[in-house]
């Protein structure tokens, strides 16, 4: 057998033991509201995480940013999650929805200006099931400073 013969063999093998078939997840929208103690949040963001339960197909973190309490969830650069069971993270922080970090010499750690248990995974209480047709407010949040 040639060496390009058997590189190629190789390769094919590679490929198909990594699952390279080409196909990507399908990723369904995933839009919502985040309130603090009933008033929405002004700036944070959300990131979706696998519950550890079969199902979720993509190896990506979703994530979107808050702004004036809504949000958009992206994988990547696409819009939306796949479906499947996630713990949800929210984090607001007294430098969120700034364009740009402070400066200077001696920078302060950002504060949270929500109950950093939702932040943690281990903690969160949030979490929800991405599907095909949710029910409207299916991804709305709510937290607590």
């Amino acid at each position: 057998m040639s060496i390009h013969l058997r590189t190629n063999v190789l390769l094919s093998v590679i490929v198909s033991l990594l699952g390279c078939s080409g196909h990507s997840p399908t990723y369904y929208p995933v839009t919502g509201e985040v309130t603090v103690d009933g008033k929405p949040m002004v700036a944070g963001t959300v990131a979706l995480r696998s519950d550890g339960a079969p199902g979720v197909q993509s190896p990506y973190i979703a994530t979107g940013k808050v702004t004036n309490g809504k949000y958009e969830i992206f994988t990547g650069q696409r819009i939306g999650a796949s479906l499947g069971f996630y713990k949800v993270l929210v984090t607001s922080t007294n430098y969120s929805g700034n364009p740009e970090p402070p400066t200077g010499g001696t920078i302060p750690m950002p504060k949270s200006l929500i109950d950093p248990k939702y932040g943690q995974l281990g903690q969160t209480p949030l979490s929800f099931e991405v599907v095909a047709d949710p029910e409207a407010g299916a991804y709305d949040l709510e937290v607590s400073e």
